[in-house]
């Protein structure tokens, strides 16, 4: 498993740290959902071949998935998937209030567990820190992070320092697994959704998506090399670019939630966490003369003297 400083689990999204702690589970989940959308393109394949409506074949596969979407407030949720683990606010789309998304009318023992877990959690002081002023990121106590002078503690380590800062213990993990798993494959629903509509765009361009239907999905994981900047010199770059006027200048024509979600197309990096690091710049001295070393390197290659 990834180790993580606790400045970097605090701008993961509960998206990646699911696929980071749960990677087993999450790879069935995105199994079966992957294949049940290549089901839906095969159905797809087969009006087409007969010489029927495509377009309006799509619009039906569409409306039954909307319908789905809306049932499970698929929305809601995936809205909460992409919230950084440092907004914890662990289940907090409404806690209480959207208890009824996650727990079936028998899981009475699971939902009592979850409102008794939402209390506690409610009258921790991060929690109530975190409601007042959303830019608040906790952060350990000195004593524990010197424990970690010699080391990065491993996400393990971090995500149980992290729930006693919100009052949950051990005992909660298992319940919290639960929930996390049972929001996975209602944003998997979300993303065939999407998938489709897209598809559907492509269409009407005069593109065939059914035979581009299989695109490489970049996962990034720490140390990976896929490209030569981490994500916090990569967010601040950017941002240097559009300070610069290398690109839009102006937010009402480059919006950081744009911006964050071209470093994600271009680099694979969480657009998310982009964003976080655009209004909470973590950016060293050593991250810069790294940066700038990079562009002395462009610059050799525009001169063509490399």
């Amino acid at each position: 498993m990834d180790r993580y400083s606790p400045e970097e689990f605090s701008q993961l999204t509960l998206l990646e740290y699911l696929r980071a702690t749960y990677p087993t589970e999450i790879k069935l989940i995105d199994y079966i959902y992957d294949n049940q959308y290549k089901g839906i393109l095969r159905r797809l394949e087969r009006v087409k071949m007969k010489g029927e409506d495509v377009v309006q074949a799509y619009k039906y596969e569409i409306q039954l998935q909307e319908e789905l979407a809306e049932e499970e407030n698929s929305d809601t949720l995936v809205e909460y998937l992409n919230a950084g683990m440092a907004d914890l606010n662990l289940l907090g789309f409404g806690l209480i209030e959207s208890a009824h998304i996650l727990f079936e009318d028998d899981d009475n023992d699971e939902l009592s567990s979850y409102l008794d877990m939402l209390e506690r959690m409610q009258t921790s002081y991060a929690y109530q820190r975190v409601q007042k002023d959303p830019l608040y990121i906790p952060i350990p106590s000195d004593e524990w992070l010197n424990q970690y002078i010699t080391r990065e503690p491993t996400i393990d380590e971090v995500k149980k320092v992290y729930m006693g800062m919100y009052n949950l213990t051990e005992d909660d993990e298992s319940l919290i697994q639960k929930i996390y798993l049972k929001i996975y494959p209602v944003y998997k629903k979300h993303e065939i959704l999407y998938k489709l509509i897209a598809d559907l765009k492509k269409l009407s361009l005069g593109d065939n998506p059914l035979t581009d239907s299989l695109k490489v999905k970049i996962t990034r994981k720490r140390d990976d090399d896929l490209t030569t900047l981490s994500q916090v010199q990569t967010a601040y770059f950017f941002q240097s670019l559009r300070e610069s006027g290398v690109l839009l200048q102006d937010k009402a024509l480059l919006s950081d939630r744009s911006l964050a979600e071209s470093i994600h197309i271009l680099t694979g990096y969480s657009a998310q966490t982009a964003r976080n690091f655009f209004s909470n710049s973590q950016i060293t001295e050593k991250d810069k003369e790294i940066i700038i070393k990079k562009l002395e390197e462009i610059k050799a290659l525009i001169s063509k003297e490399i």
